[in-house]
């Protein structure tokens, strides 16, 4: 829970967490634990720079400044992805397990690519990945 998260990241100490985005409004439900949730992620990385929260955990940490939402609405920043696109579609061409275990064919190049290329459209480049950056 909230806890456990806000313990990850006094431990781990980043100055940045990125998320994905829960769309409800497109049925998003896929067994996503409520761990991802970016409302969920966000008070807990609130909570871990906050040193009367669960001062048992240790120190809180003062560095965690950014949340960033991967493929949230409205996005805030993007990322040109176009001369790395063809590294992901083969990292995630040998996430074999999870693929087989989606039980219906799935064409890992065709996924990425085409959120990469709408996305890319939007921000005037190939390819990109958008996020909602969030400032803690």
């Amino acid at each position: 829970g909230r806890r456990s998260m806000g313990r990850d990241r006094r431990e781990d100490r980043r100055d940045l967490v990125r998320v994905e985005a829960v769309r409800r409004d497109r049925g998003d439900r896929r067994g996503r634990r409520r761990a991802h949730d970016p409302k969920r992620i966000f008070d807990a990385c609130r909570d871990a720079s906050n040193r009367w929260i669960w001062p048992e955990l240790g120190e809180p940490c003062r560095d965690l400044r950014h949340l960033w939402i991967a493929a949230a609405d409205p996005a805030t920043h993007f990322v040109d992805v176009t001369a790395t696109i063809d590294r992901g579609v083969a990292s995630l061409r040998e996430h074999r397990a999870y693929l087989d275990g989606l039980g219906t064919a799935f064409d890992p190049d065709a996924f990425l690519r085409g959120m990469a290329a709408s996305a890319g459209e939007a921000c005037g480049v190939e390819c990109a990945v958008t996020f909602q950056a969030l400032s803690l």
